[in-house]
């Protein structure tokens, strides 16, 4: 759960574990653009202005961010056996 105005107020997180903030950022831009209805609009700027306040607050590594956003992305098509659209990241990434 988070609240956002102009600020991220809070993560909760609820399966904590150690790894990188990059991998924690990837997860949740994934999650947020994949939830029914998926790759909207409005949810691919949503998603990228989080990744903007994060990375800005945190120093995030942009590259390892969309690595990492790749990587939860296959992971999600799996389970759901859902079709990633091809090139989604990237252009996700730029909306």
């Amino acid at each position: 759960n988070f609240l956002i105005t102009y600020r991220v107020y809070g993560l909760d997180f609820e399966d904590c574990r150690e790894g990188c903030i990059e991998e924690d950022a990837g997860r949740l831009f994934s999650y947020i653009i994949t939830y029914l209805p998926a790759f909207t609009s409005y949810k691919m700027r949503f998603a990228k202005q989080i990744i903007d306040i994060l990375g800005k607050e945190m120093d995030l590594d942009s590259e390892r961010v969309a690595w990492e956003i790749g990587k939860e992305l296959k992971a999600i098509g799996v389970r759901r056996n859902m079709e990633i659209p091809e090139g989604i990241v990237k252009s996700a990434l730029t909306y």
